[in-house]
């Protein structure tokens, strides 16, 4: 992959995730791309499918989370999921994530950090 084909797809999956993603690009002996949602302390990163037709979800905060899901959508709600149930990072990274993610709605997923 070319580095033009890299911003295509990193760009393309912004797109099918709507909301706040932005995409990323780098080059590791190859271009490479991701999405992402940073907030102040703490992001999460979906890179797009591998040989096992997975995306992998990172969730970088104080205690690192990981995971993969051949769904975007059912992994984005993991990740919410995922988030809300490390009480510490609630605060600060789900009310953040949360107000930026617009690929479904989930009303109360956060309620229990307020």
């Amino acid at each position: 992959m070319n580095k033009e084909e890299a911003i295509r797809n990193a760009e393309e999956l912004c797109k099918e995730l709507g909301g706040y993603w932005e995409p990323s690009v780098w080059q590791n002996y190859n271009w490479h791309y991701k999405a992402c949602i940073e907030v102040d302390k703490g992001s999460i990163e979906i890179f797009p499918r591998s040989k096992n037709n997975e995306y992998w979800f990172n969730i970088h905060t104080p205690e690192q989370i990981h995971f993969y899901s051949k769904d975007l959508r059912e992994g984005v709600k993991k990740a919410l999921h995922a988030i809300n149930e490390k009480k510490e990072m609630a605060s600060y990274v789900c009310n953040g994530l949360t107000e930026k993610l617009t690929i479904y709605q989930e009303e109360d997923l956060c309620k229990t950090t307020h």
